[in-house]
């Protein structure tokens, strides 16, 4: 399990990851920091919609399926 902090900008760009629990893998960890970065722009709500605030810190947890 990975577990990450992504702060976005209002138009959904990744501004930050923060590794918050690593798996245990460096190089799975890396993969899941690369995956992400690679996805930004993410879908959000806009800026001025309500919700917004809640998707501009986000708290992921990744599980990987053997």
């Amino acid at each position: 399990e990975v577990e990450v902090r992504i702060t976005l900008l209002p138009g959904g760009e990744v501004l930050n990851i923060d590794l918050v629990k690593s798996s245990g893998n460096r190089i799975y960890d890396e993969s899941i920091l690369r995956a992400i970065r690679s996805a930004s722009p993410l879908p959000v709500p806009p800026a001025d919609s309500e919700l917004f605030p809640q998707f501009r810190d986000l708290k992921l947890k990744i599980e990987h399926e053997r």
